[in-house]
């Protein structure tokens, strides 16, 4: 009887071994899929004010635009672990080509929290050099189409152990109304 009981004793033990182990694989399954399943940061841009705005379609060598935009570009972290994202920069373009630009500082966004940063962008027509004609036309109409982009490069961190590289990219875009001085149409 004693081998019997021996038996069972470690046929117990076994099957407390193999439950365990069975446990702890469905905690880290649970760990990883729910966990480490990471995804792009969001950007986006809103409360877009003018500042400073003039305009000329006499100007002798090509029409003048030039404006100052206030805004803030919101970057949204829905990790579990913090987003470190390098150096970037908004580009605000007309007709493809880019007429005022600023720096996005490099800096991180807490897991599942979102960041604000307010910028300054300074546009000015005469980055054009003459390479699109219709400027007037936009101008004398006063409704100007300007639109943004954004592509935000870092590293996810989770636990201080694990980091995956992420970027997150915007496209906005929106009309400049001259007479009113204001943004209408804003879609990201």
């Amino acid at each position: 009887m004693s081998k019997n009981y021996e038996k069972n004793k470690k046929r117990k033990y076994l099957a407390c071994i193999r439950c365990i182990s069975i446990l702890l694989i469905a905690i880290i399954l649970v760990f990883v899929l729910v966990f480490m399943r990471l995804t792009s940061p969001e950007i986006e841009l809103s409360n877009i004010s003018i500042d400073n705005i003039s305009s000329n379609t006499m100007a002798a060598k090509s029409p003048d635009l030039s404006m100052r935009i206030l805004t803030k570009v919101s970057i949204q972290n829905p990790n579990f672990g913090r987003f470190k994202y390098e150096d970037t920069k908004l580009d605000v373009l007309y007709h493809g080509m880019v007429i005022g630009d600023v720096i996005i500082p490099k800096g991180r966004v807490r897991a599942k929290k979102t960041k604000h940063i307010d910028l300054v962008v300074e546009i000015n027509a005469d980055r054009l050099s003459g390479r699109y004609s219709g400027l007037s036309k936009d101008i004398n109409s006063r409704v100007v189409k300007l639109s943004g982009h954004v592509k935000l490069s870092g590293k996810v961190y989770l636990i201080m152990i694990f980091k995956r590289k992420k970027s997150g990219e915007m496209n906005c875009s929106w009309e400049v109304n001259l007479s009113r001085k204001s943004i209408q149409n804003l879609s990201c």
